[in-house]
């Protein structure tokens, strides 16, 4: 699909891999279009089912994509604009690098997770960092000192995991207050029972989303 129907399609774009409880693969992508498809875009419509206020460009990209998207092995595809801040939309994406770690992540050991256009990186570089956002960036540095407190790892992270090791704690780096008091109290527990700080914080996320 990268190779036949992405390039060329979009101007960049850049994909999230993750497999569902029931096996099956899944993809949250970002993409670039040719064509301005948000101004006008009536999202409250759409959610009542009309879809009068799409623009020329983005009905041909759906009509492209339904009658495509099984020749690579892919069922229902959904293509909508960007609703929320770019730092919203950045973090939702990022989630899905780190989330279900108990369950999907620990299969995938080895492969690929983020996959992007040639011209992507720049572009994360540029529009989508969060240098503006100074109280997020301060919660983040007191969220990460205080994790690494709890999980013992303080200044160990990047000689354990490498100079990209931030990927494995970002959900939790990311969460609301109340949920990473939660999440950094159990893992701190759970230490005793994990031979590392990655399984303690997978294992509270599991049970957090027990709902306990």
């Amino acid at each position: 699909m990268n190779t036949n129907a992405m390039r060329g399609r979009f101007e960049e774009w850049l994909s999230v891999f993750q497999r569902h409880k029931d096996g099956r693969i899944h993809l949250h992508l970002v993409v670039v279009c040719k064509e301005d498809i948000r101004t006008g875009f009536d999202f409250e419509a759409v959610k009542r089912r009309d879809y009068s206020s799409a623009s020329a460009h983005l009905r041909a990209e759906w009509k492209f994509w339904r009658e495509h998207a099984q020749k690579y092995g892919f069922g229902r595809m959904e293509l909508l604009p960007m609703r929320t801040s770019i730092e919203r939309f950045a973090g939702y994406v990022a989630r899905y690098v780190t989330r279900d770690g108990n369950i999907t992540r620990r299969k995938e050991r080895g492969a690929r997770l983020v996959r992007y256009s040639g011209g992507f990186r720049r572009v994360v570089k540029g529009r989508f960092t969060w240098v503006d956002d100074k109280d997020r960036i301060e919660r983040i540095a007191r969220n990460q000192a205080q994790a690494f407190q709890a999980l013992r790892i303080r200044g160990e992270a990047e000689f354990r995991w490498g100079l990209r090791w931030r990927w494995r704690f970002n959900r939790l780096l990311y969460a609301k207050p109340n949920v990473f008091i939660t999440i950094i109290r159990t893992a701190a527990q759970n230490l005793e029972y994990y031979d590392g700080a990655e399984f303690a914080v997978a294992e509270a996320w599991a049970e957090w989303g027990k709902g306990w």
